[in-house]
């Protein structure tokens, strides 16, 4: 506790003082607050997760990631509680679609990029590290394939969500599969896309339009977000069918 005391008494101080000892003085006050916001969002996010957002919402806590982003996402599945749209409000009033914002600059760095896959798995052509699963039958879901063609990487992503799926009742939500391998372009884009190597899936297209908002609720969401997936509802233009691998 005293050492928690002391760190935020000498913060201000030493900031200024480390300020006149930069090589390259631009921005440094903005990169200071941006590291001292992703602190906060991973080190009290049971707070937040408890104040701020809803059950079901995009939780606080990841690392490298600021607040706003996580209150960004939150506002558009509409999971801020009463008092997660009260800091929301206060910090666009500061910064003009501050949370909006935030949330593009955060997912630029940090979702899988077709680049990214490429360098990992070689050209989609090649369909390297591709395998036609067959899903268990205490996991089969009426319309999922019995067989998906995907990445092995894939597979352990699926179950857990799969899983999460039937033991919450959000399978119910689940429409339509709408495919995982599709060597292709990201839509209105020149990137590849996650398809291509077998890392993402669509579900429910049709409710789920690129650019509209979404019809998941955010438990259906959550399903797959604590099984280690991104929700392309986070994407500046929404694209809330869309689930991808968020590591490789």
């Amino acid at each position: 506790m005293i050492l928690l005391v002391v760190a935020w008494i000498l913060f201000f101080p030493v900031s200024l003082l480390n300020y006149f000892f930069l090589k390259n003085k631009k921005g440094a006050f903005r990169r200071t607050a941006r590291r001292i916001d992703c602190f906060a969002n991973k080190e009290f996010k049971p707070l937040w997760n408890h104040i701020l957002i809803k059950a079901g919402g995009y939780q606080f806590g990841r690392r490298k990631e600021t607040l706003s982003s996580v209150l960004g996402k939150n506002g558009r599945t509409n999971t801020l509680t009463i008092y997660g749209k009260r800091v929301y409000w206060i910090l666009d009033k500061l910064e003009r679609n501050h949370c909006e914002s935030s949330i593009n600059n955060n997912l630029k760095k940090k979702m899988v990029t077709g680049i990214q896959c490429l360098k990992k798995y070689g050209t989609p052509e090649l369909e390297k590290n591709m395998t036609l699963w067959e899903v268990p039958k205490e996991l089969e879901i009426a319309v999922v394939p019995k067989k998906i063609y995907c990445n092995k990487d894939l597979i352990p992503h699926l179950v857990v969500a799969f899983t999460n799926l039937i033991s919450t009742g959000r399978v119910k939500e689940l429409r339509t599969w709408d495919g995982c391998f599709a060597i292709r372009k990201v839509e209105g884009s020149e990137n590849i896309s996650l398809h291509s190597f077998g890392l993402a899936i669509d579900v429910n297209s049709a409710w789920n339009l690129l650019g509209q908002p979404s019809t998941l609720s955010p438990e259906f969401v959550k399903c797959f977000t604590d099984a280690g997936w991104d929700w392309g509802g986070w994407l500046r233009v929404k694209d809330c069918s869309h689930f991808q691998i968020s590591k490789i």
